[in-house]
């Protein structure tokens, strides 16, 4: 769930779901679609779990998912609004849909109070962050990329060394030292680099402390708020716009899902999504910016938090046409995170040196050690059991 103001740079993160998207760059993959049993829609957004493989897909904003060529292994498939179903592979490989029937109404999440809602989530938001002391040193593989048409402008690959000195309170970011260690950057011949739009996350950037805005009450009269207990012992609070909703000037709204684990009471999921339809207003001309250039049409944000309650995989991604309206013509601004702690502090003598706060990756010289190219492969490797640990 995603609340924006249009009109200042605040975003504010209401509730949203646990996702691990790995990118599928696997070989002999097959594609399916995951749609509703009685209307034939895509389910967007459900996890298709493989335990043997120790894989988690998530469907994309059209149902679609991607598995690598298996054996007879279990297959898991489930969505807070629908029956989980257990099959096999043998059994879903035959044809390119699966199906999943919505759960009866009466075992739905139950609808609560903005004010339930905002005491279940802040307690949460308190766990995870005061499980966080600085200093401490994390090591963060990073993936940027700038697309255009669905074609790779440019990308870039990096592992950064991270110091963190100190933590502001929760939802703010931190001071931080951000040491380029790595990076491999490729660059498309048929884009000129300079003619780019910019990025917008800087290179220094690491999403510690990333957690929950609350909403103003104004805000609160646009959304339900419902609650289910999951099988995984999850509690999921849900966000979803009211029936009568209409988006203005002010406030943009999306379906979002918060999962907190039941026995910690820390946040362990969290997934944002805003689309075209919910982002209309940003390319209304009567409430765009002077010298705003971008026009929006997709929004997301997906964190992945571990049992210390420190990010360990962060996504952004985000689509837009530059100067007009144009849906056919869509840049797409994408990055991945990769974070894990380290238990001593490191060596900084090799690194190329400090990241600047205005340091942008893809426009970075590319320099890095031979073996780093197959290191960080690994590391976006979709069966790569680090996402486990």
């Amino acid at each position: 769930m995603i609340l924006m103001k249009c009109r200042s740079k605040k975003v504010f993160l209401l509730a949203f779901n646990l996702v691990l998207i790995i990118p599928s760059e696997a070989q002999e993959q097959r594609r399916f679609q995951l749609l509703d049993s009685q209307f034939e829609t895509p389910i967007i957004y459900a996890y298709v779990r493989i335990p043997s493989k120790k894989l988690v897909e998530l469907t994309d904003k059209d149902g679609f998912f991607t598995l690598p060529k298996l054996e007879n292994d279990s297959v898991f498939i489930s969505h807070i609004a629908y029956k989980q179903k257990s099959t096999t592979y043998n059994l879903i490989k035959k044809k390119p849909f699966v199906y999943l029937e919505e759960l009866p109404l009466k075992t739905n999440p139950i609808i609560i109070s903005a004010k339930d809602t905002k005491k279940i989530v802040d307690n949460a938001i308190g766990k995870n962050y005061y499980s966080i002391s600085p200093p401490q040193y994390l090591k963060c593989f990073r993936r940027d990329r700038i697309l255009f048409r669905d074609t790779i402008a440019v990308e870039a690959f990096a592992e950064i060394t991270v110091k963190v000195i100190h933590l502001f309170p929760p939802s703010q970011s931190g001071i931080i030292l951000s040491y380029l260690n790595n990076i491999i950057v490729n660059t498309n011949p048929v884009f000129i680099t300079k003619n780019l739009p910019p990025f917008d996350l800087p290179a220094n950037y690491a999403p510690v402390n990333a957690f929950i805005v609350e909403p103003t009450k104004e805000q609160e009269k646009t959304v339900y708020y419902t609650k289910l207990e999951a099988r995984d012992s999850l509690i999921i609070i849900a966000v979803k716009p009211r029936l009568d909703f209409k988006p203005n000037k002010e406030i943009l709204v999306q379906n979002g899902e918060i999962a907190i684990n039941k026995r910690t009471g820390k946040i362990i999921r969290i997934d944002t999504n805003l689309g075209p339809e919910m982002m209309e207003i940003s390319r209304d001309e009567n409430y765009r910016k002077k010298g705003i250039n971008r026009y929006m049409y997709h929004y997301s944000l997906s964190m992945i938090f571990d049992q210390a309650g420190l990010v360990k995989k962060f996504s952004y991604d985000f689509r837009f046409s530059l100067f007009k309206n144009s849906p056919n013509d869509l840049w797409e601004i994408k990055s991945d995170f990769i974070i894990s702690k380290l238990s001593a502090k490191p060596d900084f003598a090799n690194t190329i040196g400090l990241l600047r706060k205005d340091s942008i990756l893809v426009k970075m010289v590319s320099n890095c050690r031979p073996d780093f190219f197959d290191e960080v492969s690994k590391v976006f490797t979709i069966n790569n059991s680090y996402f486990d640990n």
